[in-house]
């Protein structure tokens, strides 16, 4: 006859014996400290089973490589540093953060029979092309088409989405999944809508110039190249940045971008305007390439255009020193594990030597704190 503490420790063994058989089938939500804007953003209806959608899936990198990484990019950025200046290679930023073989393993399995398109150098970024079925039926969720009350501007987004428990420790996040993007809905004012008085107000690239004491100084080595990262329909037109030159900063007449990427010159947006405008004038004689990432166009799968430019960028040998972007994102749509994430490709960058300039937001860093207090 069996003692009672053998019969509960028979019951104990059952139980995690079957605990462990479940386990393959339990599945856990990624991204849950991220909520969808509905204030801004109106659902209009299930998205198309036949909509192509390009998702990446952010491998999880070593605690401790993240780590050395922030070590590496402070030596080479500090002048105190012995190692000031001694930059590292695309190929050893990647791989101080390599993700384990058995994270890369488990992921790429996971996404085996999708169209995988692009694997990052060090394969912590895996993207694939599907529709909208079958990311559905991997994700066990629903996609939703959105419409941006102000602009129009349409995006397909899950409200949640989950995967099996044994991979989702392996993972960050997977885009473009219920991140949505900050959509720019004000356009270029032409001359004749702007006043004197307006014109008395207006922040020249000859202010700047004084005000950080470049004075006439033209760029001139060889080595010098900045870039500026365009999103979402935001376009520059070149008779207009000639134009510019001509009224504020004649010495960069003539000069032209390389645009990376296809410009709608007939469709200018304001930011797309400035940047390159002022960019090109404040660091006039300076080589500058547009990257502009469209996030949804006929000829391609949906993306999530920022993510997008950021992983272009870590994967390319030769990038322009300094990098701008007028680009930002609230804080609701942005999740802890992104945001960290976010930093790291930041991170990677920065060891190389690259500057990264980005603007503040027009309300502030959390990208819409005026909304009835529902940001930090």
């Amino acid at each position: 006859m069996k003692t009672p503490m053998k019969m509960m420790l028979m019951v104990l063994l059952a139980v995690a014996t079957a605990s462990t058989t479940a386990s393959p089938s339990l599945r856990v939500s990624l991204e849950r400290d991220v909520s969808t804007p509905v204030d801004r953003w109106e659902v209009l209806g299930r998205a198309h089973s036949q909509r192509l959608l390009e998702l990446s899936f952010a491998v999880k990198h070593p605690v401790e490589g993240v780590k050395q990484l922030e070590r590496e990019l402070l030596a080479v950025s500090d002048p105190r540093s012995e190692r000031y200046g001694r930059h590292l290679s695309m190929e050893e930023a990647n791989e101080v953060v390599r993700p384990a073989e058995e994270s890369v393993r488990v992921v790429s399995r996971f996404v085996a029979g999708l169209n995988v398109t692009h694997e990052s150098p060090n394969k912590d970024m895996i993207t694939v092309v599907a529709t909208v079925a079958q990311v559905e039926a991997l994700l066990q969720t629903e996609y939703f088409e959105f419409r941006h009350r102000d602009s129009d501007h349409r995006v397909a987004r899950c409200f949640d989405y989950t995967v099996p428990a044994a991979v989702a420790e392996h993972l960050d996040f997977i885009s473009m999944t219920k991140r949505f993007p900050a959509v720019q809905t004000r356009r270029v004012r032409l001359p004749s809508e702007l006043s004197s008085k307006d014109l008395d107000l207006v922040v020249t690239p000859d202010f700047l110039r004084r005000l950080y004491r470049l004075y006439n100084v033209t760029g001139t080595n060889p080595k010098n190249a900045m870039g500026v990262a365009s999103f979402l329909e935001q376009y520059y037109s070149p008779s207009d940045l000639q134009e510019f030159f001509k009224i504020f900063w004649p010495p960069s007449a003539g000069q032209k971008p390389t645009d990376v990427g296809t410009n709608d010159p007939t469709n200018p947006g304001i930011e797309a305007e400035l940047d390159v405008q002022y960019i090109m004038s404040v660091g006039s004689g300076i080589p500058t390439t547009v990257y502009y990432t469209a996030g949804r166009n006929p000829n391609n799968p949906e993306n999530e255009p920022f993510l997008k430019w950021l992983l272009n960028i870590t994967s390319t040998q030769d990038i322009p020193h300094v990098l701008s972007a007028s680009y930002g994102e609230d804080e609701l749509s942005v999740g802890y594990s992104y945001a960290q994430r976010v930093n790291t490709e930041f991170m990677k960058v920065g060891a190389r030597g690259v500057s990264l300039l980005f603007a503040s937001g027009d309300s502030g860093a959390g990208g819409n704190c005026t909304n009835a207090g529902r940001y930090s």
